[in-house]
């Protein structure tokens, strides 16, 4: 997340609890006109927002940035829970990153106070309320900054495993020797990971493999079942079906994407 934007303006803020009849997936459109920052009080979902996946939970914070992806899809783990959450549509002079992310703040009846306060504040729309929103949102910037932030002792204590994912990406995934390599359980090493990265140890293994596919994919070289071998996928037909659920389109459609104008 970057640190030196300017928030120019607040174009909206809602309050939802989904009903419980809401269909399990919904699709949106992948054209953001401005930045989104949510917080789910409530949630259980699987969120596939261009090429990355985001896993929501309760107390978590998701982030996406304006611009246009190729996909913007939410699939509720459990169709039948209502999800309570608290979205805020905004503008900054320079966007606060380039891609999507989730963070589990450490303080999350702070930042959740924040987030109601904000919501409270945008409805009732007092004289000032525009500034006090501004206000409100800068506070809540502050605590993920605070959330995202690794005092360096703790980057080096997880650096073994970025480099041995980053060497390895290809290999099946060893939780175990990522710990050995550590010294630390696979729960902390995953809550420092989320917190530097944005995503777990594994998420980020996939995201790795899969961007190397794509590349493999973009060159027109090779076949699916080459890429998928060169992949590290042992089954061509699990790796179609992971990369159609995480990319949003088949291998072989991305291989030879449609003409323009068709």
């Amino acid at each position: 997340m970057n640190t030196d934007f300017i928030l120019t303006r607040i174009r909206n803020v809602i309050y939802e609890e989904t009903p419980a009849d809401q269909p399990a997936e919904r699709r949106f459109s992948p054209e953001l006109p401005c930045a989104e920052l949510i917080f789910h009080f409530r949630s259980d979902a699987t969120v596939y927002f261009g090429d990355s996946v985001l896993v929501t939970g309760d107390d978590c914070v998701r982030f996406l940035p304006a611009g246009t992806a190729s996909r913007y899809i939410v699939k509720k783990n459990r169709p039948q829970r209502r999800d309570r959450y608290v979205d805020i549509f905004f503008e900054t002079d320079r966007p606060v990153s380039d891609r999507p992310f989730c963070v589990m703040p450490p303080d999350a009846v702070r930042l959740g106070a924040l987030f109601r306060r904000i919501a409270t504040v945008w409805v009732a729309r007092r004289e000032g309320y525009a500034f006090e929103a501004l206000s409100l949102l800068y506070q809540i910037f502050a605590e993920l900054q605070k959330a995202r932030y690794l005092p360096q002792e703790k980057i080096e204590q997880i650096d073994p495993a970025i480099r041995e994912i980053e060497a390895n990406f290809r290999s099946p995934f060893d939780a175990d020797r990522l710990c050995a390599l550590c010294g630390i359980s696979y729960s902390y090493l995953k809550r420092l990971f989320v917190r530097k990265t944005g995503l777990s140890p594994k998420q980020y293994a996939l995201e790795l493999r899969l961007n190397y596919a794509k590349s493999l994919l973009e060159t027109g070289r090779y076949t699916v079942g080459r890429v998928a071998e060169l992949s590290g996928y042992h089954d061509a037909s699990f790796f179609c079906r992971q990369f159609r659920q995480h990319v949003g389109v088949t291998p072989h459609r991305y291989r030879r994407p449609d003409p323009p104008g068709e």
